[in-house]
């Protein structure tokens, strides 16, 4: 059976993967519900205007507070992607009514026309984690749902959290309560080794959304099959060589 995904966030693999930016979770999550609104066949990007309410609604708030500081972050928002340091607005404003906003012309190649190397998911599941670990964790592991499994140097992981606390603390506070949550709450199973001073990652669909494909609604010609990842990632785990990597 297919699925509706009316709030759909399509971004380059390249943004999910290897984008540094510092933001909290309620930045995170208006910035994401903002991508969501991008159309398929936009190439260029252009004003555009949403309700104060209907932010509100899909946050179940009540007070503008939360989101006209969640505004000014995003005003001064910038995104290190390689070695790109790229603005991700040209402008975003807020008054209690309306944001207005107009992603940068920069952003284009990471947000407009993606047809190959995207990662593609349900905006469902962000509103569903309350961590900015969490959701910066999630997008990273579903750039690579393709692969089932994933490795990285615990120096560059690190880097796209903006962590310098110690190795051990790292994991305890970002990826094990990251992971924890990611598996409670939304449609895969994560599960990461450290071995030689990187971090392995491997991840499966949960079994009741193993065989589902997303129809999405703006990109009614694009369906995306997820994979059945689950005796790939198994075996990525099960008497792996390290030293091989």
């Amino acid at each position: 059976m297919k699925k509706e995904l009316l709030n759909c966030v399509v971004i380059s693999n390249e943004f999910a993967r290897n984008s540094q930016i510092n933001l909290n979770c309620n930045e995170w999550k208006l910035l994401l519900y903002l991508i969501s609104r991008i159309k398929k066949h936009e190439r260029v990007f252009m004003k555009e205007k949403i309700t104060v309410r209907e932010v509100c609604e899909l946050w179940d708030i009540s007070t503008f507070q939360i989101i006209r500081k969640s505004v000014e972050m995003l005003e001064k928002c910038v995104v290190k992607i390689g070695a790109d340091e790229i603005k991700m607005f040209e402008f975003i404003k807020a008054d209690k009514k309306h944001i207005i906003y107009k992603f940068s012309n920069d952003m284009g190649k990471h947000l407009l026309g993606l047809e190959n190397n995207m990662t593609i998911f349900d905006l469902g599941y962000i509103y569903s984690l309350n961590s900015k670990y969490a959701i910066r964790l999630y997008l990273f592991a579903l750039s690579f749902r393709h692969l089932s499994y994933y490795h990285i140097s615990v120096e560059n992981f690190k880097e796209l959290f903006e962590s310098d606390c110690y190795k051990s603390e790292f994991e305890r506070r970002v990826i094990n309560k990251s992971i924890e949550l990611i598996n409670k709450v939304t449609n895969i199973i994560l599960h990461s080794k450290c071995e030689n001073n990187r971090y392995y990652f491997a991840l499966r669909e949960k079994s009741k959304t193993q065989k589902r494909k997303y129809n999405v609604d703006s990109w009614k010609d694009k369906i995306i099959t997820i994979p059945n990842c689950e005796e790939r990632a198994k075996k990525f785990f099960d008497g792996i060589n390290f030293d091989d990597f």
